[in-house]
């Protein structure tokens, strides 16, 4: 389901898209990292009890560390932009004056 349901996504979708999966059973488990890696979903597989709040293992896919870089560049991309459009002008013996420029 996750596969076929990232399939059906919109590229502009799918950077945005992380899938959660969770399973008691050992070989889902596997199944499903396997499956989620293989295509590049950005998700974690949970081995654990759901019901009972239990987790054993959780493993990351490479689309969840790709899709952390991914988003982790766009945050500094936008902290540079801010940094340059607001600047602070120091005066000696007046208070400081916030500038924006837009």
């Amino acid at each position: 389901m996750i596969v076929s349901s990232w399939l059906a996504l919109d590229d502009d979708d799918k950077e945005w898209t992380h899938y959660y999966a969770q399973d008691i059973d050992i070989k889902c488990f596997y199944m499903t990292y396997i499956q989620t890696f293989l295509v590049g979903i950005s998700a974690e597989v949970i081995l654990g009890n759901t019901l009972a709040v239990e987790e054993r293992r959780v493993w990351r896919t490479f689309g969840y560390y790709a899709h952390a870089m991914e988003l982790k560049l766009k945050a500094d991309a936008m902290l540079d932009f801010f940094k340059g459009a607001i600047s602070v002008p120091r005066k000696a013996g007046k208070r400081q004056q916030l500038k924006l420029e837009f």
